[in-house]
């Protein structure tokens, strides 16, 4: 008989203005009205967005996601003053054995407060010191300079630059921006979240 799978793990991370958690099917509902449509967000990402909140409700079924060739974590950013979902933030391991694909985004209300460089500093945090990750790193369209200050307060740096196909045919060039774990490991080495709630996969 084969043995079942591992359930996933669970991980809330509280931090001063941000909280980071697996997402929910709960989240579809908010993450729609943050995202359909908002070109001031989709307009720096790869993706077209969502059709519907349906669409983001199965994406959001499994925010622990398992494949032979890695797993993606898909986790939503909570703004601790409100309660409400403000974004989502995504790690993906798939093909990158210990280096971790970052990709992240925060609805237009709740820019400007910090709420992106805590939230990844809290899933760099939880890659970094429980999922035994070597690498994290990130794409960014060349001008969007709010994301490239939220990964280099994180401990990111350029490494290399280069021309790829957008949507529609259209080419852009974008940033390719990494940090290694011994690096963002002495950079944090005294910083902990408010509160942390991990537990293994079962």
């Amino acid at each position: 008989m084969e043995s079942a799978p591992p359930d996933p793990p669970s991980i809330s991370l509280r931090g001063e203005k941000a909280t980071v958690r697996g997402h929910h099917r709960d989240d579809a509902g908010a993450a729609f009205v943050l995202l359909h449509e908002k070109e001031r967000i989709l307009s720096w990402l790869t993706w077209e967005g969502p059709a519907s909140a349906l669409e983001l409700e199965e994406y959001y079924a499994e925010w622990c996601f398992r494949t032979e060739d890695g797993d993606d974590y898909r986790l939503g950013i909570v703004d601790n003053a409100s309660g409400a979902l403000a974004g989502s933030i995504s790690l993906r391991f798939v093909g990158h054995p210990g280096v971790g694909d970052v990709g992240y985004w925060v609805g237009a209300p709740f820019q400007g407060h910090g709420l992106a460089t805590e939230a990844l500093t809290l899933a760099a945090h939880w890659a970094f010191r429980y999922l035994d990750t070597q690498a994290l790193f990130a794409w960014v369209f060349d001008g969007n300079r709010a994301s490239m200050k939220v990964l280099e307060r994180n401990g990111f740096v350029h490494v290399r630059s280069r021309s790829t196909e957008w949507k529609d045919g259209e080419r852009r060039r974008e940033h390719h921006m990494s940090v290694l774990a011994e690096d963002w490991n002495e950079r944090f080495a005294d910083w902990l979240p408010g509160r942390e709630d991990i537990s293994p996969p079962r």
